[in-house]
């Protein structure tokens, strides 16, 4: 296996950069969407609360 680890890690590290790049921007996009997403549900939770209270 120790033999074989090296291959993998090589291929894994040709493979991926391109495969990164593409997906970059993607990527950062959906962290953006799920970032704004969490602070209107964390806000809308809050207004609730303090409305329910």
């Amino acid at each position: 296996m120790s033999l074989d680890e090296p291959r993998l890690r090589l291929a894994q590290r040709d493979y991926q950069p391109p495969d990164y790049q593409v997906d970059k921007p993607i990527v950062a996009a959906l962290f953006v969407v799920a970032l704004t997403c969490g602070m209107t549900g964390f806000t809308i939770g809050l207004l609730v609360g303090l409305t329910a209270n």
